[in-house]
């Protein structure tokens, strides 16, 4: 039981540090002016 807790912190911290990487990311894109309209070009030329 122990070990399955700790496989499940793990999991949790690894998730984690995904969402402040993703987070820092997004903060990234909206502090540049010119990464914004990158990102808003990106995504209006990928389509549904």
């Amino acid at each position: 039981m122990q070990k399955l807790t700790g496989l499940e912190h793990e999991k949790l911290l690894d998730e984690y540090k995904e969402l402040l990487e993703q987070i820092a990311e997004l903060l990234h894109i909206l502090g540049s002016a010119d990464r914004l309209m990158e990102v808003i070009r990106e995504r209006a030329g990928a389509g549904p």
